[in-house]
């Protein structure tokens, strides 16, 4: 289980009723919810308490803060806790971050492989209207799951690491992205080289500036603390994430006071420095990369290119809807035969007229600037590998596939494993590729077959699943499998390979045995030929 709150909007202006309207998906009337609990509120209805907190919210006038707390927490892929767990879990997490007393509204998704709820919690407290916000509750969260997860018998998720990966915004956009993250380079050889320095006796400031800018890097002072920045791009990362000893109290204390990088660092000439990469290991995904980078590039450049081709349309219109409106205003004005009364009327006509004809032009606008978004959208590396796999190229399957420390989202209720000799993705049959390379196939009898690579994994016992999922597996693993799963699995397994006559082999002798005395038809009785005769 792991629980973790949504990025906060930087000017905190988030409105409850959206995101409300948002995890109610409303929008398609709520075909992805699957269960709605409100707390804390005097109605139980969602759409009476949306309106109740709102108005609670509104009580606080005070505060500059986002008053809106929007947490997500999510259960391994297998993992399906009760109502009443659900509850104990909400319950207790609202607790741990201290907003166990506040209104909030749960609901909980089910349109992805992983259940997983969300909580849009009211930071205004209901009695004394004061706004309360949880500071480090990253660690909090973390901590309450893991109790959480043995109080409930849950699987043991990941915790928080504080080793060598990337976390917060930088662990997200590398799991979203497939591509290296800055806080993960410098986590690298520039921590190892800046490690090794101040472990050195004698060091001094300059000497650490010369050395960082190797790397196009430099200490720097943010805030309370110091940071190890890009020289030349806005990024950065707190010094102490990347070594302990890197913290502002270490550095200075082994250092002395802070010196920024002198005139001679910054004449240094990086050796090397940050570049996007793909996270993947497999060879072939240099090639891939490149190719990806160059239809970003002519996309941005396409998309540039319509975006202004839509602001010269659009001053344009908006030039002549001034000259239209001038000239109809110089005609009331020169009107001789118009009473006074009259012209004012004419001129308040011709105001909201006005008006009216740029709301349209400046909607219009909107729409078909968000027409070329959509039409122009940039994909990131992962999302690209994900579209070449549903085309076809079993190359970018396989690159998915090598992504270090590979999750496994499901379980399933049996295994058909085997040495992958054929990577295939079928056209024919409704499918989705998810981000770690698994390819979902879904059946019309409600089954789904897993493609994990060097096994499938089984959702279902229907006839036509097993039957796909065996056909699938001797075109890609031979003739030789391994079954693994559910004891009613292994039966219809082998039930469905006999009765099918499937030339499959299990690797389980006591298994091939009774995929054997299926396969094989009945002996026939012997016929006694005197009896004939005699009759």
């Amino acid at each position: 289980m792991i629980a973790k709150r949504a990025p906060r909007r930087r000017d905190s202006k988030s409105s409850f009723t959206e995101l409300a309207r948002y995890i109610l998906d409303l929008k398609n009337a709520g075909q992805k919810v699957d269960g709605v609990r409100v707390s804390n509120c005097l109605s139980d209805t969602e759409l009476l308490a949306i309106k109740e907190i709102e108005a609670t919210q509104a009580l606080n006038r005070r505060t500059k803060n986002d008053k809106t707390y929007h947490l997500i927490v999510s259960f391994r892929a297998e993992e399906k806790p009760t109502a009443e767990q659900l509850s104990d879990i909400e319950d207790e997490i609202c607790q741990s971050i201290g907003l166990g007393a506040h209104q909030r509204i749960r609901v909980v998704h089910n349109d992805t492989d992983n259940l997983h709820m969300h909580l849009a919690i009211n930071k205004i407290h209901p009695g004394t209207h004061n706004c309360i916000e949880p500071y480090y509750d990253h660690f909090k969260l973390d901590e309450t799951c893991r109790q959480l997860e043995q109080k409930h018998g849950l699987q043991v998720d990941n915790r928080i690491d504080r080793g060598e990966r990337a976390q917060g915004k930088a662990g997200d956009m590398e799991a979203h992205s497939g591509v290296e993250s800055f806080e993960s380079w410098v986590k690298g050889e520039p921590a190892e080289v800046l490690k090794a320095m101040l472990e050195q006796p004698q060091i001094s400031w300059d000497q650490v500036q010369e050395t960082l800018a190797q790397f196009d890097l430099e200490v720097r002072k943010r805030g309370a603390g110091f940071v190890i920045a890009d020289r030349n791009r806005r990024l950065f990362v707190k010094s102490s994430t990347i070594l302990r000893a890197a913290s502002k109290k270490g550095l200075e204390s082994k250092l002395g006071s802070f010196v920024a990088a002198g005139a001679k660092a910054k004449a240094i000439k990086a050796r090397i420095q940050y570049q996007k990469k793909p996270l993947h290991r497999d060879p072939a995904k240099e090639a891939l990369y490149r190719r990806y980078e160059r239809e970003k590039t002519a996309l941005k450049l396409a998309k540039k290119a319509a975006m202004e081709a839509q602001k010269t349309d659009r001053d344009s219109r908006a030039a002549a809807l001034r000259g239209s409106f001038s000239m109809r205003s110089q005609q009331i004005r020169d009107g001789r035969h118009i009473a006074s009364g009259g012209r004012r009327r004419l001129y308040q006509d011709l105001a909201v007229a006005r008006k009216e004809a740029f709301a349209r032009l400046r909607d219009e606008d909107k729409a078909a600037r968000q027409a070329l978004h959509s039409q122009y959208r940039v994909q990131n590396w992962q999302e690209f590998l994900i579209d070449e796999a549903l085309g076809g190229n079993d190359v970018a399957l396989r690159v998915l596939r090598s992504r270090p420390n590979r999750a496994i989202k499901g379980r399933g209720t049996g295994i058909l494993s085997g040495v992958e000799k054929n990577p295939i993705i079928y056209d024919s049959i409704d499918k989705n590729i998810r981000k770690n390379g698994d390819v979902v196939y879904r059946f019309g009898d409600g089954g789904s077959v897993r493609d994990e690579g060097d096994c499938l994994r089984i959702d279902g016992t229907n006839r036509e699943t097993l039957f796909a999922a065996l056909q699938m597996s001797i075109q890609k693993y031979g003739s030789t499998l391994d079954v693994d799963g559910t004891e009613d699995f292994k039966r219809q397994i082998i039930a469905v390979s006999g009765e099918m006559g499937l030339p499959v082999k299990f690797k389980d002798r006591a298994q091939e045995r009774v995929r054997d005395a299926i396969d094989r038809p009945p002996p026939r009785k012997s016929i006694d030929r005197r009896r004939l005769d005699q009759k």
